[in-house]
């Protein structure tokens, strides 16, 4: 396999004894070159400055720009190259700004050799990749927003609205929430109708799944 080839890769962490052992990981994969390495933000850029790379391995803690501002002005200044953080921070927020400022993968650094290449390999690909972990968090965040921006639309719901909302529910049909309520089954639609713009909902099904995360329904 030529070098035009292979999957070309950076490494990039203050620690040398850790850039050592990573490199040490990957020196029997053909398909993948360490074409460098870098000890901080600014040897990190004046590389790219220069040469080229496919993959960074990240670490977020070092000397001056974090590893997170790294990946925001990379994204900025070489959009084409993707950025696997390598990392012993497993909170949320950490993670997330991670994501936000344009890491494609995140693994714990204590991850096995063969997800370490997996992720790159898939990163080389176009492809996101994140550890089993790192992947619930990011659900699980995204599911909490997701709920919470829900629960600030619901403070635009009238209370009939909010009435029709819980008959839902509980399965009744539009005619039955008509006929409990003493309404028409077109003033019941046409509710339904105004709840859905209010919440940005587009279907039925879209409807029921809001009713599940909020809590008027099991799921």
């Amino acid at each position: 396999m030529t070098d035009s080839e292979q999957i070309r890769i950076l490494i990039v962490d203050d620690h040398t004894i850790v850039r050592d052992g990573i490199k040490s990981m990957l020196e029997d994969q053909t398909d993948i070159l360490i074409c460098g390495e870098a000890g901080n933000g600014d040897e990190l850029m004046a590389y790219l400055s220069v040469n080229s790379a496919q993959v960074i391995l990240m670490d977020i803690s070092m000397p001056g720009r974090s590893g997170i501002e790294l990946t925001a002005e990379i994204r900025l200044l070489y959009p084409d190259i993707r950025v696997l953080m390598l990392s012993m921070y497993m909170d949320q927020e950490v993670i997330i700004r991670a994501v936000r400022n344009g890491a494609m993968g995140y693994l714990e650094k204590n991850t096995t050799k063969k997800e370490l290449i997996a992720a790159i390999r898939a990163l080389a690909q176009g492809e996101e990749y994140f550890s089993d972990e790192v992947s619930r968090i990011i659900v699980r965040h995204t599911l909490r927003k997701t709920r919470e921006d829900e629960s600030k639309g619901l403070q635009d719901i009238s209370k009939r609205e909010l009435e029709i909302l819980k008959l839902l529910a509980e399965g009744l049909t539009n005619q039955q929430i008509g006929e409990k309520l003493f309404i028409s089954t077109r003033t019941v639609e046409s509710h339904k109708t105004h709840v859905m713009q209010k919440l940005g909902l587009k279907t039925n099904i879209d409807l029921f799944r809001f009713l599940a995360r909020q809590g008027f329904l099991e799921v």
